[in-house]
Order: C-alpha cells, then sequence, then structure tokens
C-alpha cells in the first residue's frame, strides 16, 4: 500500500515535472504513431457505422415512401375512376417487393458491415488500459532517470542511495521497455483487424446501396411500364456507371442500348 502511494507521487512529480520542462520525457516516435493511427481508425469506424445507420433508415423511410404514393393514387381514384387504375395496383406489388429487398439489404449490412466495427469498438477499453499501463510505467522510468541525473550532479551524504535509485532506474526500464513491446502488438492487432473490418463495411456498404437503387429504378420501370418516357428515364438512370477509387473495382454497367438479359421486377412482378 506505502509502495503504492508512493508510486502515485513519484508519477505525479514527472507529470508536473514535464508539463513546465524540468524533467526529461521518453517519446517513441513509433508509438506516437501507432497511436495515432489507432485513433485515426476509430473515429472512421465511428463515421462508418452512423453511415450504415443512416443508409438504413433511410431506404426504409424510402420504402415506405411507396406506400403513401400508392395511398395518394387510391385516393385519386376514389374520385377519378380511370386514373392510375393500373400504376396502383402495379406500385402494391412493387412496394412488397422492395419491401422484402430493402429488409434483406438492412439484415445483410447489419451483420456484415456493423458487427465487425463493434467488435473493433469493444476492445477500446483493452487498448486504453494498455495504454495507460505504458504511461504509468513510462512516468516511473523517467522519474528514476531524471532522479539518478540529479544524484550523479550532486554530492550524496548517504553513499546508498545513488545505487539504490540506479537499481529502482535498471528495473523501470525493463518494466517500461517490455510494456512497450506489448502495448505495439496489442495496438497493431487491432489496427489489422480495424483496417479488415473498415474494407469489409464499405464494400458491404457500396454492394447493399447499389442494390437498392437498381431495385428502386426497376420497381419504377415496372410501376410505369405503360408509360414510355417514364421507362426511358428508368432505363437511362439505370445504366449509369459507378466508378470506385481503388482498392474497390467498378462493376461494368450495361450500355442504354444493350437489352436486358433478365429484370428481376419483371420476371416476378407480370400480373
Amino acid at each position: 500500500m506505502q509502495e503504492s502511494v508512493r508510486g502515485f507521487f513519484r508519477r505525479q512529480t514527472q507529470k508536473v515535472g514535464q508539463t513546465y520542462g524540468h524533467n526529461e520525457k521518453t517519446v517513441d516516435p513509433a508509438l506516437v504513431e501507432m497511436v495515432c493511427r489507432y485513433e485515426c481508425m476509430r473515429k472512421a469506424n465511428e463515421f462508418l457505422t452512423k453511415a450504415v445507420d443512416g443508409f438504413c433508415k433511410n431506404i426504409a423511410a424510402t420504402t415506405e415512401s411507396l406506400n403513401e404514393v400508392r395511398a395518394a393514387m387510391v385516393l385519386v381514384q376514389s374520385v377519378e375512376k380511370d386514373v392510375f387504375v393500373n400504376e396502383a395496383r402495379q406500385l402494391e406489388v412493387a412496394y412488397d417487393e422492395l419491401l422484402g429487398q430493402q429488409e434483406a439489404i438492412i439484415k445483410s449490412l447489419r451483420g456484415s458491415s456493423v458487427e465487425p466495427l463493434l467488435r473493433v469498438k469493444e476492445k477500446d477499453q483493452e487498448v486504453k488500459a494498455t495504454l495507460d499501463e505504458l504511461e504509468a510505467k513510462a512516468l516511473e522510468f523517467d522519474f528514476f532517470r531524471n532522479k539518478v541525473k540529479e544524484l550523479k550532479a550532486t554530492p550524496q551524504k548517504d553513499p546508498t542511495r545513488l545505487p539504490r535509485n540506479e537499481q529502482e532506474l535498471e528495473n523501470w526500464d525493463r518494466y517500461y521497455h517490455a510494456q512497450s513491446t506489448k502495448t505495439k502488438e496489442d495496438v497493431t492487432s487491432v489496427l489489422d483487424e480495424g483496417r479488415k473490418a473498415q474494407y469489409q463495411t464499405i464494400s458491404s456498404f457500396f454492394v447493399a446501396y447499389t442494390a437498392y437503387l437498381s431495385g428502386a429504378v426497376s420497381v419504377c420501370r415496372f410501376v410505369f411500364r405503360e408509360n414510355a418516357a417514364a421507362a426511358d428515364t428508368a432505363a437511362e438512370v439505370s445504366s449509369m456507371p459507378i466508378t470506385l477509387s481503388p482498392p474497390y473495382e467498378s462493376q461494368p454497367q450495361p450500355s442504354p442500348q444493350a437489352p436486358q438479359e433478365r429484370d428481376p421486377f419483371t420476371m416476378t412482378m407480370t400480373l
């Protein structure tokens, strides 16, 4: 207990000395860079989690808006019997199909995108504890390093004082470097896992994004298949290329003139 209290005061003394520039401080540039990369990864993971969550909420709201459009069509039909007859029926079928696709997309994203990020986030406390332990050992090491330097610069009445502090310095030197090695290994492991999680999340996100957009365009073509102008607009939108920066590869898109081999919505929504 007494050693614990003495250790606390040693560390606080060293912190104050470092703050005001009186004491030397051990700095490991490689570790500083590693911690910076780790903090960057944590922030990026927060952005990605927020993006996936926002996307899931947005597509759910977008899909539900089709129901509102159908309700508007039905309302118009109540007084205008020959308006939106086919479109309202086709939109109801299209809504059910897109709703099923939306639910599958959200379920997939929650599993393939969010869960890997959450697993990395769960290790934040472990990394923080490792870094805190390293900081404590660094403060102890620096305290005795500065203490030995002071003792060597001033004649001592007690001949055992310098050897005793030199022994403490040797001990904390060993403790600090052992903890430094462990910290680098732990942070490197989390960084590797974090990079894989980010790549998986981004890849899954764009697959889901393009799949939903493709489904939404198919809905437009299906609902307004008897309206040539609307169908042409939908076909033009569906053929727009999607370009991603490396390492993500863009997928080839059919040209507007190329015949479509299979339209999943047309195949499943024929009344």
